[in-house]
């Protein structure tokens, strides 16, 4: 995969609010409100949950060359 810097990543972003319809307006809103604590703590807490909350044991099935897999995990002991 290609990383994004930061920077590309966010022109990406706002390009796609653009073509969603949202004004200059509400992008610089969005940007203003993304970086936000309130956000930054929703997503810490987010990843807390998947990173040592969710103790899963299978991986989710994927379909791919027309067949069905299952997604094998092996939990670490």
């Amino acid at each position: 995969g290609r990383a994004y810097s930061e920077e590309k990543a966010i022109e990406t972003i706002h390009a796609w609010l653009k073509e969603a319809g949202y004004s200059k307006d509400e992008i610089k809103q969005i940007s203003v409100d993304a970086k936000s604590d309130a956000v930054k703590e929703k997503l810490t807490q987010n990843r807390d949950i998947i990173e040592n909350q969710i103790k899963t044991k299978r991986i989710p099935t994927m379909i791919f060359d027309g067949k069905k897999h299952e997604g094998l995990y092996k939990a670490p002991k």
